[in-house]
């Protein structure tokens, strides 16, 4: 009896496990089979190829057009993942998981989210993911990568929290919306860490701080200066580029300080008498970045285009030219083959157009390695053979006279 008890408690143990193993893990994979017969809600076990999803699943919409999420309000989805294109998911607000989202067809989500892990939202080249819903991102790290583009149509926000929201990948982050107070508690930059791709922001960032680590942040309003706004704004590697598309005029708006360090490019468009335009409500501080000016049409000769103003601070510093040079208040340099003016203070930095750059000279004759120092000994050697020839001749007919 001794020697069967412990294969008798095996296989207890066994049969135990067997009763108390659920149906499917977590993070089972649910997809979307739009096959409720018209009805779109995901509480439908037909609208499924598993049935229900249970909390922590991931959710693939690769059917039909449309889902209202009508499961119950912040259940946890591991994951989101939209293929079929044009695809819409709304309804109740959800707890997005470690699977973050991602689109490879254009599709758009309408339901709120609260995002209390790290996680990562992508778009496919391509594919424009948009959502319409908020975003709270609590804590954890939110990274959008991608190559194709993502729009937060609505709030995104830190609520004053640890949560943090980097940019990578080379695609576009369009920020249409609002929101705020993002990593004002955490590890790592403070507010929006751009480090690649493109950052647009047309919309009221206002309680949102933005650093440039890497890529581009676009975007502003050129009449609205409630629109295209951002927190404080720091500028350590990448670019600033006003604008939506090369050679579009616009305005980006800061509610606090400027940095803009060197190693960062200010790129500003200018069309006749307007240029793109940094209108900053604090303190402008230039630690030699470098000055990009991309002619659209060129200015008429003495015309002043404001780059950068202040509300209630002052504008200090230097910047660097595209060609190296150090540039302070009073420089002339050439830039896109025009020649300005540059003026740092007085709250806001600006440049005169003096004219075209001159056209270089083409290469002389030395510059191309051709040289004249031949022609001399060649002329006088032909001159010596032409008058021996000459005397020759003479001879030659004075022998046949005689």
């Amino acid at each position: 009896m001794r020697a069967r008890l412990p294969l008798f408690c095996s296989l207890v143990a066994v049969s135990v496990i067997g009763v108390a193993a659920p149906a499917s893990a977590a993070g089972t994979t649910y997809n979307w089979t739009a096959g409720g017969g018209g009805n779109q809600e995901t509480a439908t076990a037909a609208n499924w190829d598993l049935g229900v999803p249970g909390s922590d699943e991931n959710l693939v919409f690769g059917a039909g057009t449309h889902a209202h999420n009508n499961l119950a309000t912040d259940l946890l989805v591991r994951g989101l993942s939209f293929t079929a294109s044009g695809f819409l998911l709304d309804g109740n607000r959800i707890a997005l998981g470690t699977g973050g989202a991602s689109a490879t067809v254009d599709a758009s989500t309408n339901l709120d989210m609260n995002l209390s892990v790290d996680q990562t939202w992508s778009a496919a080249a391509g594919a424009t993911f948009t959502h319409h819903g908020t975003i709270n991102v609590l804590t954890g790290v939110l990274t959008v990568s991608g190559a194709g583009t993502i729009d937060f149509a609505n709030r995104i926000d830190g609520n004053g929290g640890a949560g943090q929201v980097v940019k990578t990948g080379t695609g576009t982050l369009i920020l249409s919306g609002g929101g705020g107070a993002i990593n004002t508690a955490g590890a790592g930059d403070r507010g929006l860490d751009v480090q690649a791709g493109e950052t647009r922001v047309t919309g009221m960032l206002a309680g949102t701080d933005f650093v440039i680590n890497g890529g581009t942040l676009t975007g502003g309003n050129l009449s609205d200066p409630l629109l295209g706004v951002v927190r404080a704004l720091t500028l350590n590697t990448g670019s600033i580029s006003p604008g939506v598309v090369t050679g579009e005029i616009s305005t980006i708006h800061t509610w606090e300080p400027f940095t803009a360090n060197a190693g960062g490019i200010l790129a500003f468009d200018v069309d006749g008498t307007t240029s793109d335009r940094l209108d900053v409500y604090k303190d402008v501080t230039l630690n030699a970045p470098t000055l990009h000016l991309n002619v659209v049409t060129a200015p008429v000769v003495g015309t002043v285009l404001t780059l950068a103003a202040t509300q209630i601070g002052t504008v200090t510093g230097t910047v660097t030219s595209r060609t190296g040079e150090a540039l302070t208040s009073g420089s002339e340099f050439i830039d896109s083959g025009h020649r300005w003016l540059l003026s740092i203070g007085q709250g806001s930095m600006w440049v005169e157009y003096l004219g075209a750059a001159p056209v270089p000279p083409g290469p002389s004759l030395a510059e191309t390695g051709v040289t004249t120092g031949w022609l001399l000994p060649v002329g006088g050697g032909i001159l010596v053979l032409g008058i021996i020839l000459l005397i020759l001749f003479r001879k030659r007919s004075a022998k046949f006279e005689g």
